[in-house]
């Protein structure tokens, strides 16, 4: 009987945030949560195998999964770019009149990948929110406007999904390269509360709400596809 009133419960939450939510779910998500994919034939195995192992972390998500296919594949498909220039690069969402590309370089670790896949399923920056101000302090004083505009507060397509979670592998870390120099680093963010410390970046893995905003995203977009049948 719990777990009967747990589910009409969790099924009410869905429709109320499907009804009153700005976000337009439905057009950058992954069609039946399958994300199709490719490589280019120069990306080398190590960058192969960890965007492998870190489509099989995400795919622990019971709302999406991974498809190698192959180049003659003509539908939509997420296209891996190798790029020898340091960049760690993912267009954000499903595009159905066009391949969404990602570039990785060997620079993109295990760590950095789960947060490009993120943004593949459609996930935003977590650091853009526009509640981030009660949980961060953020220095912009050396970000040029290159950077900066990645770290602003979004004014359209805000994602409040749960609480803040500064953890999230879609938050930035303490320290931020200014610009497309990368020979310094500068610490941009402070979390308010000082209890809590940040995990070195080639530590970070997804967390519980990295999972549930995907959970939310996907059956609510599952919801508003057979609404609009």
């Amino acid at each position: 009987m719990k777990i009967h009133l747990k589910r009409k419960s969790n099924l009410l939450i869905l429709l109320i945030t499907f009804l009153i939510s700005p976000y337009s779910f439905s057009s950058d998500l992954w069609p039946n949560g399958i994300v199709k994919y490719r490589f280019e034939e120069d990306v080398p195995k190590i960058t192969r195998r960890d965007f492998k192992r870190a489509t099989r972390r995400w795919g622990e998500s019971e709302y999406i999964s991974f498809e190698e296919v192959p180049k003659s594949y003509l539908k939509p498909h997420s296209i891996i770019f190798y790029g020898s220039d340091g960049g760690c690069i993912s267009f954000i969402g499903y595009d159905e009149n066009d391949s969404p590309p990602m570039w990785l370089s060997d620079r993109c670790y295990y760590s950095i990948i789960l947060h490009e896949i993120g943004h593949l399923l459609g996930l935003r920056h977590e650091h853009q929110r526009s509640d981030r101000d009660k949980h961060i302090v953020f220095n912009t004083d050396f970000l040029i406007k290159h950077t900066y505009s990645e770290n602003n507060i979004f004014s359209t397509h805000d994602q409040l999904i749960g609480p803040y979670d500064q953890y999230s592998i879609m938050h930035y870390g303490e320290y931020v390269v200014p610009g497309m120099d990368d020979q310094y680093e500068v610490q941009t963010i402070h979390f308010k509360d000082k209890e809590k410390l940040f995990i070195p970046e080639t530590q970070r893995d997804l967390t519980k709400s990295d999972f549930k905003k995907i959970e939310i995203l996907y059956r609510i977009n599952n919801v508003q596809r057979l609404h609009n049948k």
